[in-house]
């Protein structure tokens, strides 16, 4: 079936396990609290609650996700507008959640086409899912971007696009920043900032709002976490 699927990975994750390497439960409190994000992003919630499972997760209508080590799928299980606005959604709320959070900052690539998809069995198979994957890692920010698959998708199902945000579908014209050596080209992105106090300032932990300049030196993130706050102050 086609589907419009998103490849959600927590950035700087090798790191954590290099940091807490003999505390694993450190690690699995992350992944928890990740997971805690997909459920809110996916549900009508407005609270984190307790640790859930993805069975709990998976019974919702419209998305899938399945998770494999620090990545999550989210995929359609119809081709229909409503379930691509609420995967969109969904992507967008667990990216902004992510950046309330810091240590938790998720990058996303979406795309769009033929799957296989077998969750009994653990099976998700298809050109978009590499797509989506390739994107996300290509990407030089905390956020989202589409693939050129799912911006036809998108295109298709919602008429007229233009540079105004498409708020029902999370997503703005807006020119992605990609790695230099990056081949893929993305120029929609996920809107999160929908969901974003404009007049709050993103904080680069949760006691400092910008990184000291030994980090800056030493530290890439700092430069993405720069583009990922350029681009919730300027929509």
């Amino acid at each position: 079936m086609k589907s419009l699927v998103a490849v959600c990975d927590i950035l700087g994750f090798a790191d954590l396990v290099n940091k807490y390497s003999e505390d694993l439960v450190s690690i699995s409190d992350c992944l928890g609290l990740i997971r805690r994000f997909a459920e809110l992003a996916l549900s009508e919630k407005t609270e984190i609650g307790e640790a859930v499972s993805l069975e709990d997760i998976q019974s919702n209508p419209h998305v899938g996700v399945a998770c494999f080590s620090d990545t999550f799928f989210f995929y359609t299980k119809t081709d229909t507008n409503e379930a691509c606005v609420k995967l969109l959604g969904a992507v967008a709320a667990l990216i902004f959640l992510g950046l309330r959070n810091p240590g938790t900052r998720i990058r996303a690539g979406v795309s769009y086409g033929e799957v296989e998809i077998d969750t009994a069995n653990s099976v998700y198979v298809g050109l978009p899912l590499i797509e989506a994957h390739k994107l996300e890692r290509a990407q030089d920010w905390s956020g989202g971007a589409l693939a050129p698959s799912a911006i036809e998708r998108v295109k298709f199902s919602s008429g007229v696009y233009s540079e105004r945000p498409m708020i029902d579908w999370k997503v703005i014209h807006y020119p992605v920043p990609l790695k230099k050596e990056c081949r893929i080209k993305s120029d929609v992105a996920v809107d999160w900032t929908i969901a974003h106090h404009r007049a709050e300032i993103l904080k680069w932990t949760h006691d400092r709002d910008e990184p000291s300049q030994e980090e800056r030196e030493k530290n890439h993130v700092c430069v993405r976490f720069g583009k990922t706050r350029g681009f919730s102050t300027i929509l």
